[in-house]
């Protein structure tokens, strides 16, 4: 299985991952008038966001898609040409955007492997 694009956010003045969220809604580009597709086998949802954590209120500050039509209009921002070669077809950047969130977020900061055992010594995991 691929692993997929991860969701980002800035708290505490770095860098996390958004390994696990518990109540919400985060943001859906469908609810904001997006229709978006896969980008590629490692983002299947077909958008990644980075949000922030400033002041106790949650922003989504880049947006990028890979849009299923001409990417559109949002937050009243014209698409900006895509920021990687990711599969995306746009980036919205420096969005500041209030998300109305409610609930816990689980941040991680380093890829999680899978533990996988030497095939010469027996193990539990």
């Amino acid at each position: 299985m691929t692993a997929q694009f991860p969701d980002t956010i800035t708290y505490a003045e770095a860098e996390w991952t958004l390994a696990g969220v518990n109540g919400g809604p985060l943001f859906e580009p469908v609810v904001a008038g997006a229709k978006v597709r896969p980008a590629s086998t490692a983002c299947r949802r077909g958008f990644v966001c980075r949000y922030a954590l400033r002041d106790c209120l949650f922003y989504l500050d880049d947006l990028h898609i890979s849009s299923d039509g001409p990417a559109p209009r949002l937050f009243e921002r014209d698409p900006e040409p895509p920021t990687s070669d990711l599969g995306f077809d746009a980036s919205y950047l420096n969005l500041g955007t209030q998300v109305p969130f409610s609930g816990g977020l689980l941040l991680a900061r380093r890829f999680i492997r899978a533990r996988r055992c030497c095939p010469t010594r027996r193990c539990s995991g």
